[in-house]
C-alpha cells in the first residue's frame, strides 16, 4: 500500500526565516499573524535570500505557482522550486528533500530506512553536492502505517544560498490551520515517475493539487489516516505525485510567500482513479523540528562530526 521511494519539485510558535550565513527567528503575535504582510518576514533577513521566496521571479510578472502536473505534467523551470533537493546514494537519486536551513534538509523517514549517512548526499539547484553528516528519523515513525513519516538531515557543510537554492518557510501552526489550509490549491514537485509504470523524470516537475478533507479522503478512497497525515490530489487520478517523489514538498503560496505544509509520504499507485496522495502534516512536527535542530546545534561544530552514523534518536 505504501509508495516507497517517491522522488519529487520551523517554527514552534514563530515563523522561521533563513539567511545566508545567519539565521534569525522572528516572533509574531498569534492573534494578528493572519493579517501580517509576508514582506515583514523578509525584512528580518539580512541577506536577499529569505525563506519562501523565488529570487528568479522577484522582478518578473510570472506567477510563483503555475498550474502543472507531475504525472504527465510540466517542468519546474530552473530556480522556480529553489527549496527542492534530490537525495542520492551511490550516484542515484531515490527521494526528494526540502531546504529549511543552510545545514538542514527535511524529508520522509521511510526514505531512510536502509540508508547510512556516509552513503547519502544531497543535490540542490545549483548542482552543489553535499554530504549528509547525520540522519534523524522521527522516534515515533511506524513503517507499517507510515505515521511519523518525517526526518531531518544534518549536512556536513552548509548549502550556499543563491537564486536557485533557498529555504522554504515553515509556518506557525496557527497560520497553517487558520490560513494556509483555506488556500484552494497547493504545489507538489519532484523527479518521480511520470506514470505508475513509467520512467522517472529527468526534469524537476510540479503539480497543483487541492487538499482533501480527511473524512472525504477516507470514505472515497478507503484508506485510514492518522492525525499526522492529510490527503491531496484528484479522485479522477488526473494529477498526483508518484514513486520517487517521497520526501519532497507540498507547499502553499500565501501573500507571495511560500510555506511548507506537507512532505510526500505514501499512496496507492500513482494517480490511480479513486485514490489520493498522502502527505505528512508538517504543522504537527514544528516542535520536533525545532527541538532536534537545537539539540544538535548545541553540540557545537557541525562540520567536524565523528564518523557519520544513522541516528534515530538523540535523547
Amino acid at each position: 500500500m505504501k509508495r516507497r521511494q517517491r522522488h519529487i519539485c520551523g517554527a514552534v510558535d514563530e515563523i522561521i526565516t533563513s539567511t545566508v550565513g545567519r539565521e534569525r527567528n522572528t516572533e509574531q503575535p498569534s492573534s494578528s499573524w493572519g493579517n501580517r504582510d509576508p514582506q515583514e518576514i523578509r525584512k528580518a533577513a539580512l541577506e536577499p535570500f529569505a525563506c519562501g521566496t523565488v529570487p528568479v521571479l522577484l522582478n518578473q510578472s510570472e506567477a510563483l505557482d503555475p498550474r502543472a502536473r507531475i504525472v504527465g505534467g510540466s517542468e519546474c523551470p530552473k530556480g522556480h522550486c529553489p527549496w527542492q533537493v534530490l537525495l542520492t546514494t551511490r550516484g542515484k537519486g531515490f527521494c526528494g528533500g526540502i531546504i529549511i536551513r543552510p545545514l538542514w534538509v527535511l524529508t520522509a523517514s521511510h526514505c531512510l530506512e536502509d540508508i547510512q549517512a556516509h552513503n547519502l548526499q544531497v543535490l540542490e539547484g545549483t548542482e552543489q553536492v553535499l554530504q549528509v553528516a547525520r540522519i534523524l528519523m522521527h522516534e515515533d515513525y511506524v513503517a507499517r502505517t507510515a505515521d511519523g513519516d518525517i526526518a531531518l538531515l544534518l549536512l556536513a557543510t552548509p548549502i550556499r544560498y543563491s537564486a536557485h537554492a533557498t529555504p522554504v518557510c515553515l509556518p506557525t501552526r496557527r497560520l497553517a490551520e487558520q490560513q494556509l489550509w483555506a488556500v484552494a490549491s497547493h504545489t507538489v514537485s519532484g523527479w518521480g515517475r511520470r506514470g505508475e509504470n513509467g520512467p522517472t523524470s529527468r526534469l524537476l516537475r510540479r503539480a497543483q493539487v487541492p487538499r482533501i478533507r480527511t473524512l472525504d479522503c477516507e470514505e472515497q478512497s478507503g484508506v485510514r489516516l492518522t492525525a499526522n497525515m492529510f490527503c491531496a490530489g484528484f479522485l479522477d487520478g488526473t494529477q498526483d505525485s508518484c514513486k520517487g517523489d517521497s520526501g519532497g514538498p507540498l507547499v502553499t503560496l500565501y501573500r507571495r510567500t511560500v510555506f511548507l505544509l506537507g512532505v510526500v509520504s505514501w499512496g496507492r499507485g500513482c494517480a490511480r482513479p479513486g485514490n489520493y496522495g498522502i502527505y505528512t502534516r508538517v504543522s504537527n512536527y514544528l516542535d520536533w523540528i525545532h527541538n532536534r535542530r537545537q539539540e544538535v546545534e548545541l553540540q557545537g561544530n557541525h562540520t567536524a562530526l565523528p564518523v557519520p552514523t544513522t541516528d534515530h534518536s538523540l535523547s
